[in-house]
């Protein structure tokens, strides 16, 4: 679960600004039961277009007047398209779009393949994404795209390590509507010991006004995947609703949630690349921030020991 003080989440900003990670999609909103969030924009743009196709290989004056971080570290090379960092006890765990999670622990990195009962879909975005860990050791929650009938799902589901791979255990959520884009796909757990997990509009933004949609929500369940009696809609997943595409989740002090999102655009702000190139997500840690690149998923220019997993420091005021 991340927590944010006050101070970090100000220095992560600044962070944010001038090492150039790509700010523009990942407005922070404030998050309480019920928020409605306004599309108006959302007819502007191409819903068959990437939510992400923007964010890729742009450049700016503010980009070229950067001086690379020199006191970085690189945790972790050669991931394949990751998508989330976990953190469970002293290790640190990475899903990978195409089926694996990757531990790491000191010097080591194990890569174990996740039994799936359904085949990874592959459209963009799309794959094995989210990853949260229970109180159980071996055990975690996973949040995962596949195609039946022609129809494309994500899965909610429960999974054990073994000794050479991950395995699925039991459904919590099925059939979430999925589409060629926007999958939302971060699992979290909350401070009150919750599931909250982002799903996208699946390029149907009209579906995110809808109550009884499960696309372009933020739902919260019980971690036996029950409904939690006290959410803001009887017997009902959703806690926030009229989102496009809910990406990475976090609390600060106050237990105060917060969600970052893809968000159609932002005509007041530029693109700002950094020179690790595309990067996919952020965890707050002591001292600073971990990071992973997200080079090899297709739509990126990778370098030969991408996809990468950083950690930058936070110098304390």
């Amino acid at each position: 679960m991340p927590l944010l003080t006050d101070t970090q989440n100000s220095q992560l900003e600044v962070l944010l600004i001038r090492y150039g990670f790509i700010l523009l999609p990942f407005l922070f909103l404030f998050i309480s039961g019920c928020t409605v969030e306004d599309q108006s924009d959302s007819s502007d743009f191409d819903q068959n277009r990437d939510s992400e196709e923007n964010e890729g290989n742009t450049s700016s004056e503010e980009d070229s007047q950067m001086e690379p971080e020199t006191d970085r570290k690189v945790i972790a090379k050669n991931l394949s398209a990751p998508w989330e960092i976990a953190k469970k006890e002293d290790a640190l765990y990475i899903s990978e779009r195409t089926g694996s999670i990757v531990a790491i622990q000191g010097e080591e990195q194990v890569r174990k393949p996740v039994q799936f009962d359904e085949t990874l879909a592959e459209q963009p975005e799309a794959g094995l994404l989210g990853i949260a860990f229970s109180s159980e050791a071996g055990t975690a929650y996973a949040y995962y795209s596949y195609q039946q009938g022609g129809a494309n799902y994500q899965r909610i589901v429960t999974i054990e390590e073994t000794e050479d791979s991950w395995k699925e255990t039991s459904i919590l959520l099925d059939k979430i509507p999925g589409g060629t884009y926007h999958h939302g796909g971060r699992i979290e757990i909350g401070p009150d010991s919750k599931l909250y997990i982002t799903i996208g509009d699946a390029s149907e933004p009209e579906q995110a006004q809808e109550l009884d949609s499960l696309s372009g929500k933020i739902l919260r369940m019980n971690p036996d995947g029950s409904i939690p009696a006290d959410n803001p809609f009887e017997e009902s997943y959703v806690y926030t609703y009229g989102h496009r595409n809910p990406q990475g989740l976090a609390w600060d002090q106050n237990g105060e949630l917060y969600v970052r999102k893809f968000d159609a655009a932002d005509k007041t702000v530029d693109l700002i690349v950094s020179d690790v190139g595309r990067v996919r997500d952020v965890l707050a840690a002591d001292g600073g921030v971990y990071i992973i690149t997200n080079n090899t998923d297709g739509r990126g220019n990778p370098g030969k020991e991408d996809d990468q997993l950083l950690f930058i420091p936070i110098p304390e005021n």
